[in-house]
């Protein structure tokens, strides 16, 4: 039996979701779900999580199972739940291919919308992160998620490493990926990732704010 990844769109559409209040004192930590670092989280003081908005990485195994077990994923999510809360949050994924099969108690279907499945079960404020580098596939499961709770979605932007093709800008690539999974401009989140900065790198301030001037 093969699990139908389509979900009930929300059909009252309410104000859009604002996991990051505006200002420039609040910081989008990225963490693992693993066991330290969501404990740091569990364990972060009210002051902490009123300038904090945890982007959070389930991580795959370095050899996935031919699929994941519901009951796995399903512990995945009630970890990240127990420490989050209800706080409001970003879910991407890492290692671990959106397609692939999760065995749940309705059947098979992809293991990211299992993972949202059971986020919104467990009442989670989270919105799903999308990234340019998805394929037409993985945007239609945040498509699918994005429309149901209602929560819009988290651009993930390489800053320093996207390619643009000739006849491609910066506005029209973030369109086209927002427009696959039916959202609109302010129902996103733009979060721009820098990636892992080695100490040889040259990094100039001001590129970075060219850059970021450019995207808005």
């Amino acid at each position: 039996m093969i699990a139908n990844d389509t979900v009930q769109p929300t059909l009252d559409q309410p104000e859009w979701f604002v996991p990051v209040p505006l200002g420039s004192h609040h910081y989008v930590a990225v963490v693992q779900n693993k066991a330290g670092e969501l404990n740091a989280l569990r364990n972060a003081a009210p002051e902490t999580w009123a300038r904090l908005t945890p982007l959070v990485e389930f991580v795959g195994r370095r050899k996935p199972p031919e699929a994941y077990m519901g009951e796995t994923v399903s512990q995945w999510v009630k970890r990240v739940a127990d420490a989050v809360g209800q706080h409001p949050c970003f879910l991407d994924i890492l290692r671990l291919r959106a397609g692939h099969p999760a065995t749940t108690r309705d059947g098979i279907c992809s293991v990211l919308s299992a993972i949202h499945a059971a986020a919104r079960k467990r009442h989670l404020s989270c919105v799903p992160v999308l990234r340019l580098s998805d394929l037409q596939a993985e945007r239609g499961l945040i498509r699918d998620t994005a429309l149901c709770d209602g929560r819009g979605v988290a651009l993930r932007y390489p800053l320093l490493t996207v390619a643009l093709t000739d006849g491609q800008t910066l506005d029209s690539v973030i369109k086209e990926a927002l427009a696959a999974v039916q959202v609109e401009v302010s129902g996103a989140d733009l979060l721009l990732d820098l990636g892992f900065l080695s100490p040889e790198q040259d990094i100039r301030s001001e590129d970075v704010a060219r850059s970021v001037d450019e995207l808005v």
